[in-house]
């Protein structure tokens, strides 16, 4: 995510697959899943009914990728807006990530809409 801000600049970042199987604690595979929804892109290859219900609506939130990469407001990548511009209508995704082991509290200010 430190070079997000080069997706379609110096390059197109590749579609990063995500991890919804294995056995890791649900907060992990939702991180991983926001992760690869900031960097604009994502493909899949798992069979949907492996999956357990919870990690298919993880998928289904992620439905359509955006192609589009998130604006982080400094180098914490912690707040990261990813603006859509979706035919007449403008859309804005919010990426919030904690990076520690322990919950932490995160906040931010949405930005002014232009008229």
């Amino acid at each position: 995510m430190n070079r997000n801000w080069q997706n379609g600049r110096l390059w197109w970042n590749d579609p990063e697959a995500f991890t919804l199987s294995g056995h890791m604690p649900e907060t992990e595979y939702r991180f991983h899943a926001a992760a690869v929804m900031a960097s604009g892109g994502w493909c899949f290859r798992y069979h949907l009914n492996t999956l357990p219900p919870a990690r298919v609506e993880m998928l289904n939130k992620l439905l359509p990728p955006t192609g589009m990469n998130a604006e982080f407001e400094d180098a914490d990548l912690r707040v990261g807006l990813v603006h859509i511009k979706d035919g007449m209508k403008d859309r804005l995704l919010v990426c919030l990530f904690n990076w520690c082991d322990a919950p932490h509290k995160l906040s931010f200010q949405l930005p002014a809409r232009e008229m």
